[in-house]
């Protein structure tokens, strides 16, 4: 296994998959203007991320078991897409389970009380969505990479 690669996709899709929430709810608050937070929003949000998130760990799944085995076959794409499912379904629950308990205010407490209440809530999903991201990458791409 390559764990410098690992580690590289690990912090791009973090990375990419932590700006999500935010770019989403910042478009939607500044650039189009709704106010207050709309349910199908939030849900328009969920649905763009844990859909990004199945999408980029398939194909770092893909490349990282390509890059240890040196092969690809029907039953390496079964597990591949199962471990995609993993990273998706984890970035599901994380995003859930923070909207509905309340963890949302803990990094949402610690931006200035200048910035809009919806961007502050897109940084909030940001930041739970990056390392529900991170950790589903290592998660899936270890078990990928086994031949």
């Amino acid at each position: 296994m390559n764990t410098g690669l690992l580690v590289s996709l690990m912090m791009a899709c973090g990375i990419l998959l932590g700006a999500t929430p935010a770019l989403c709810f910042m478009i939607a608050k500044i650039t189009l203007g709704i106010q207050g937070l709309p349910l199908n929003l939030l849900v328009m949000t969920f649905l763009i991320t844990v859909a990004l998130t199945f999408v980029l760990c398939l194909a770092s799944f893909t490349y990282l078991q390509y890059d240890s085995c040196k092969k690809l076959d029907s039953n390496d794409l079964t597990k591949l897409l199962a471990n995609a499912g993993i990273a998706a379904g984890l970035q599901t629950v994380t995003l859930l389970f923070v909207h509905f308990t309340g963890f949302i205010s803990i990094p949402m407490n610690m931006i200035p009380y200048t910035m809009e209440y919806g961007v502050k809530e897109g940084i909030g999903y940001g930041y739970y969505s990056f390392f529900a991201s991170m950790f589903g990458v290592v998660l899936g791409g270890t078990l990928s990479s086994v031949c």
